[in-house]
């Protein structure tokens, strides 16, 4: 199952009482990551200082266990989102534009 991992921070501050890792880290868990299996993209977003990740995992525990151990709860908010292969989205809306209309009774 695939799922997209939004990142709204993943960027830190180096002073303060910010306590998000370094960008020395966060290469080093991104790599783990890929190493592991379970990451197969990701990248910056252009609108703010967060970045997505494209993974790959059995079931949303297995995702949530491997997100909670790159990415403290309590340091960083983590979104993720299964999405649905392009051949499933043509076969369900396939199948939705075969059942018949339903129409508005008066």
């Amino acid at each position: 199952m695939r799922f997209i991992v939004r990142i709204p921070e993943l960027d830190s501050t180096l002073y303060g009482d910010d306590s998000r890792r370094s960008p020395g880290e966060l290469l080093q868990v991104l790599r783990d990551l890929r190493d592991s299996g379970t990451l197969l993209e990701g990248g910056l977003l252009a609108d703010d200082r967060g970045g997505f990740l494209l993974m790959e995992a059995d079931s949303c525990s297995q995702l949530d266990s491997v997100l909670r151990s790159a990415f403290d709860p309590s340091r960083y908010t983590v979104e993720s989102h299964p999405i649905l292969p392009l051949e499933n989205l043509v076969a369900l809306l396939e199948e939705v534009g075969t059942r018949p209309q339903r129409t508005k009774s008066a």
